[in-house]
């Protein structure tokens, strides 16, 4: 016969179990909790550096709950309940970099102080305390620290028909550059996604803003008339109560859309009224006046003056605060240039452009400035340097199609283009650019589309999704050889660690199969599993270095 365990390891066999499945079953509630203490993190810094919060919360559709906080709308929601967001308003337009990362960094900060507060209990609580208790406690310690580690590394993440920064990815940003400005297409895709959950928590002020903000973005995309709809459905909500800032950035909006309707007495008229507003100055809404004029001035042909509004613009605090605006502002010296067809001014405004860091230059940009540039020296009959442009501009309207996630807004997008791209055809078969002609054929399929957005996300991730992976792998290997003998002959309370590094063993290896069996179903599952399970699988080892230092408390809380 064999033999068989003693009675006291096989009763505590059965008790380890059960407590896995309460710190399994427990865990998603106190998960939510450490995501709604993450954005009450950002709540605090943000009204710190005098940001006003239209609303905060857990989730993405379908709230459950919605309540008035002060000025500010409280949510949950069940839909989406591992993101969490905190809408702000700044009355001003901008804060500088400091406290703007500040708030970023609020989030993590609450988590890490919940993980330490949490840590600090469990230290004080000693004898007596329930295996329970301490399971709950260590839940909340590595959700928050989860939390606060995942937040501030610098990734985007996809969430629906929207692609999300991080707070590093902002805190990243700005410490290197000052802050990048997002494309045009960010805009319209962070409306698409927000606008429903704005809707149902009734953030009209919030809503508001962003429909500015979409309507601003498609006139340089091109959508006049998309641009025109959002702004009376923004305008509805708009309240005449706003500071003169915003009241401001709504002109200004409405002044970009007319200027492209060439109805440039009205955006003259418009930009008057909104010049008597009392904005700070040397701010944002100053900023955004003086380039709204120049502008105007280069719309209308008015080159000269243009050019001198932009001298005077680039020295501009806010420019050299955010170096990204003098990409616009080349934009539109381009552009003068151009319209006085000076070929000196234009190589060298050319040259200002491409001289300017890569980072602040977008997909947008490109396909602005490249498309000039091929008007321009296609009337010169330079065939070599225009195709180079064509395929420049060409490539830059790849990329910003590939950004709309959504497939029928892609197609409007390039919908809107189809007389451009019929117009490169001829060109390079005029010329007799045979490569040039074959390669133009499919360029924009949607097969090549997609794949073409997928590369550059696997290019972004695979290096270090790799390298989390592979070591999650090996932690997670170690734990689990080391937990079952740990468990039998260890006493105390490190009996609540190691059945809470079974847990993590047992998440790690779930994600796993996630990972390399449900991703090849659907290869959205794939992305990030590396840095999620590496995060799992180095807690428990955290907490023995912890437990080396003396940080748990060694009394008869886990003793049987």
């Amino acid at each position: 016969m064999g033999r068989s365990f003693p009675k006291r390891f096989r009763k505590r066999e059965r008790i380890v179990w059960l407590d896995i499945i309460i710190c399994l079953a427990v865990f998603p509630l106190i998960l939510y909790l450490s995501i709604f203490l993450h954005e009450a993190g950002h709540v605090v810094t943000g009204r710190w550096v005098g940001a006003e919060v239209t609303s905060y919360g857990v989730g993405t559709e379908r709230p459950f709950w919605v309540g008035q906080q002060g000025d500010s709308r409280l949510y949950f929601c069940l839909r989406g309940a591992t993101n969490g967001f905190t809408f702000v308003v700044f009355p001003e337009l901008h804060i500088p970099k400091r406290p703007l990362m500040f708030f970023f960094a609020g989030g993590a900060l609450m988590n890490a102080l919940a993980a330490l507060l949490f840590l600090l209990v469990w230290w004080g609580m000693g004898f007596g305390s329930s295996r329970l208790e301490l399971l709950c406690l260590g839940n909340g310690i590595a959700c928050n620290v989860f939390l606060a580690a995942v937040s501030l590394m610098p990734i985007k993440v996809q969430l629906g028909s929207a692609v999300i920064k991080t707070d590093g990815c902002h805190i990243l940003e700005l410490w290197k550059y000052g802050g990048l400005e997002d494309p045009p297409t960010t805009n319209v895709q962070h409306l698409g996604f927000f606008r429903r959950l704005l809707k149902e928590i009734g953030d009209e002020r919030q809503l508001s803003i962003r429909l500015l903000m979409a309507a601003s973005s498609w006139v340089p995309l091109g959508d006049v008339k998309q641009a025109r709809a959002l702004f009376e459905e923004a305008d509805a909500l708009f309240s005449q109560q706003e500071s003169p800032s915003l009241q401001l950035f709504r002109a200004m909006a409405l002044s970009s859309i007319l200027r492209a309707e060439e109805d440039f007495e009205a955006a003259r008229k418009l930009q008057e009224e909104a010049a008597a507003l009392d904005v700070p100055q040397g701010g944002m809404a100053e900023y955004i006046l003086e380039f709204e004029k120049a502008a105007w001035l280069e719309a209308s042909g008015q080159y000269d003056a243009a050019l001198e509004a932009l001298d005077v613009l680039e020295e501009h605090p806010m420019v050299k605060e955010k170096p990204a605006f003098m990409v616009s502002l080349h934009c539109i010296r381009l552009a003068c240039a151009i319209g006085k067809g000076e070929r000196v001014l234009v190589e060298s405004s050319m040259e200002l452009y491409e001289t300017t860091p890569e980072p602040f230059r977008g997909a947008y940009d490109e396909f602005i400035v490249y498309g000039m540039l091929t008007d321009f020296f296609e009337k010169e009959g330079e065939v070599e340097r225009v195709e180079n442009f064509y395929w420049r501009t060409l490539s830059a309207l790849r990329q910003l199609s590939a950004a709309f996630i959504d497939q029928e807004k892609r197609e409007a997008f390039l919908g809107l283009y189809q007389e451009n791209i019929a117009r490169v055809e001829a060109f390079f078969l005029q010329h007799d650019l045979t490569a040039s002609t074959e390669q133009l054929t499919g360029f924009f399929d949607e097969d090549r589309l997609i794949s073409s957005l997928q590369d550059q996300k696997v290019k972004r991730s695979e290096e270090w999704d790799a390298f989390f992976l592979r070591w999650a792998k090996k932690f997670s290997l170690a734990e689990f050889l080391l937990s079952f003998p740990l468990i039998y002959f260890v006493r105390g309370d490190w009996l609540v660690m190691h059945i809470m590094m079974l847990t993590f063993v047992l998440v790690v290896w779930g994600g796993l199969f996630c990972r390399f069996v449900l991703g090849k179903i659907s290869p959205r599952l794939q992305n990030g599993w590396g840095f999620f399970l590496f995060i799992f699988a180095m807690l428990p080892l955290l907490c023995y270095l912890l437990n080396l230092f003396g940080f748990f408390p060694s009394g008869e809380a886990g003793k049987l």
